[in-house]
């Protein structure tokens, strides 16, 4: 085995050198925190939070009552265990293949694993209960107003905005805020949380990341937060590496690549993470007379998104089903009824819930 393929397989099982490069693809790098992990998937780390903001009185014999800073260590459990069996197509050349290992594995990780760590932190984030979360569709002039209304109501939760705010965008989002904020002040290069040798855009005091859609979350407009509020952890369990596998000889090797990692949302901090996402509406059925059957109306439809309609499960007594209008009538008195959608028709999700009532045609 020649010393580049050694080198390869000492890279590929070194959880400080893949934990680098889960780091470089991930957008939610930032919420990692520094901790100490005690045996496999329990971590153990510094929590400090404030037990009361009431300031106390001066007591002549006891002075002050103890109050302000308790600082913690915590331990949880890591919920996500996963990871993947890599098996590779082996090179006759060695050091061809300790490049390809590399590559395959430094692959995996940004295209795989990446992307699966930050959609389960941000689901985490968007699923917390107490966060402020409102549901709006976004446009080119109303984008700006509705992330600073982010900001204010997090100050007028007594959250410090003034440094380690993050301002998670959609692709479509960003694009939309850039434009209406340009000239205005809002929008700059410079440094975050105090990382002096990098910058970054920002807006207000907030770092902007760009997060696709399908990571982000269904419907999520922008996540803006405070770092201090969400934790995640993540470790690389042992990286196994076969040099050959049962039954494919030399032709193939394997290495299983396995990371624990989770995120949290602190409980005293919720008010630090306002979520806005699209507005949703719902459809209802009207079987638009005496009718046998039902039909759920169909709630949380994304605005501007397309849901098929399910297929009419109405029925009345001497007449046949034709469609789906969007005004109401008495079938028996409507010789000439009006079809806006046919049975099981795709729609797309306007501004405003509605009710869809069922046209009817006298069969006789």
């Amino acid at each position: 085995m020649s010393q580049s393929l050694a080198k390869a397989i000492k890279y590929i099982t070194s959880p400080k050198e893949l934990q680098a490069t889960l780091g470089l693809g991930t957008v939610t790098a930032d919420l990692v925190v520094p901790s100490i992990f005690i045996g496999t998937n329990t971590v153990k780390y510094q929590h400090i939070e404030f037990d009361d903001y009431s300031l106390d009185d001066y007591n002549q014999s006891t002075g002050y009552a103890v109050t302000g800073i308790v600082a913690t260590w915590k331990d949880l459990i890591l919920t996500q265990d996963k990871g993947n069996a890599l098996v590779i197509d082996k090179f006759e050349d060695e050091e061809a293949m300790a490049n390809g290992l590399v590559t395959y594995v430094n692959k995996y990780i940004l295209e795989v694993q990446a992307p699966a760590v930050d959609a389960y932190r941000f689901g985490a984030i968007t699923g917390k209960t107490g966060i402020f979360k409102r549901k709006v569709t976004l446009a080119s002039n109303t984008v700006l107003q509705e992330v600073l209304k982010a900001f204010a109501i997090m100050e007028d939760a007594n959250i410090n905005t003034d440094f380690g705010m993050i301002l998670y965008v959609n692709p479509t989002i960003d694009a939309l805020l850039t434009e209406a904020a340009i000239g205005k002040g809002y929008i700059s290069i410079g440094n975050w949380n105090g990382i002096m040798d990098a910058s970054v855009r920002m807006f207000k005091t907030a770092k902007i990341v760009v997060a696709p859609q399908k990571l982000l979350g269904t419907g999520v407009n922008f996540i803006l937060l405070h770092k201090n509020a969400v934790a995640a952890f993540e470790k690389y369990k042992e990286t196994v590496y076969f040099d050959q596998i049962p039954g494919h000889g030399g032709r193939k090797a394997e290495a299983d690549i396995g990371i624990y990692h989770d995120c949290f949302v602190y409980d005293e901090l919720v008010k630090a993470i306002y979520v806005c996402t699209v507005a949703t509406h719902s459809i209802a059925f009207d079987d638009n007379d005496n009718h046998t059957g039902t039909m759920a109306t169909l709630t949380n439809l994304n605005e501007g998104s397309f849901v098929k309609l399910p297929l009419n499960a109405f029925k009345v007594t001497g007449y046949t089903f034709k469609g789906w209008d969007t005004t109401a009538y008495h079938a028996t008195s409507h010789p000439n009824p009006v079809v806006v959608y046919e049975d099981g028709a795709i729609v797309q999700i306007g501004q405003t819930d509605i009710t869809l009532y069922a046209v009817w045609q006298s069969a006789s």
